[in-house]
C-alpha cells in the first residue's frame, strides 16, 4: 500500500484533529517546516459557495480557517505519512476542489531533512483577512470565549461535525 507524505498545518498539525478526520490513529508525525509561506486566515465571508453555507452550518457566522500565502515567512507543522484511502478522508474535509486546492511543497523536517510532500491551501485568488505567526499559533486560536468554556478543545472537532462536513459534500458531488 502505497503512503502520501503530507504536510499538516493548523488545525492538521493536531493529532487528535486527524484521528478523528481519517477515523483511526494516523500513526506518528514529525515536525516540520515550510519556508517561503506565510500563514494566514480567512473569514466565513472570504470562503467561496458552496463550502462557505456548509461550513456556516457546521460552526456558525464566526468560523476561521488557516491557509498559506507564498511569501518570505515560515509556517510550522507536522509531517504526516497517511494511506491513500486516508489521504481521500482529509481532501474531502478540506473541500479540495471546492475551496481548496492541493499543492506540492518542500518541507524541512525537524531531523534536518527535506521532503517533498503534499499540503493544501485555499487559491491564491482568494481574499485573507490577515497574517500571524507561522511558528507560535495555536490550531484553536479561533475559538471564541464562549465556545473555550463550553467545549473541551480536544473534542472541538467531534464527529458530529465531521459527518455534517460528509454529508454536504456529498449534496455538493450529487448536485455537479
Amino acid at each position: 500500500m502505497n503512503k502520501i507524505l503530507f504536510f499538516g498545518y493548523g488545525a492538521n498539525r493536531s493529532k487528535s484533529k486527524i484521528n478523528q478526520i481519517i477515523g483511526g490513529e494516523p500513526g506518528s508525525g514529525m515536525g516540520a517546516i515550510i519556508e517561503g509561506y506565510r500563514l494566514a486566515y480567512q473569514s466565513l465571508d472570504q470562503i467561496p459557495e458552496p463550502a462557505k453555507t456548509n461550513l456556516q452550518k457546521t460552526w456558525g457566522n464566526d468560523f476561521k480557517a488557516y491557509t498559506l500565502k507564498e511569501g518570505e515567512g515560515v509556517v510550522g507543522g507536522v509531517l504526516w505519512e497517511i494511506s491513500e484511502e486516508d489521504f481521500q478522508k482529509i481532501k474531502e474535509w478540506e473541500y479540495i476542489g471546492v475551496w481548496r486546492e492541493l499543492i506540492e511543497v518542500d518541507i524541512k523536517t525537524s531531523d534536518g531533512k527535506r521532503i517533498h510532500v503534499l499540503t493544501e491551501k485555499a487559491p491564491g485568488i482568494h481574499p485573507i483577512s490577515g497574517y500571524t505567526d507561522g511558528l507560535l499559533y495555536s490550531e484553536y486560536e479561533f475559538l471564541d470565549l464562549k465556545q473555550k468554556e463550553k467545549v473541551q478543545i480536544s473534542k472541538y472537532y467531534n464527529d458530529r461535525q465531521i459527518q455534517e462536513i460528509r454529508e454536504n459534500l456529498a449534496a455538493i458531488q450529487k448536485g455537479k
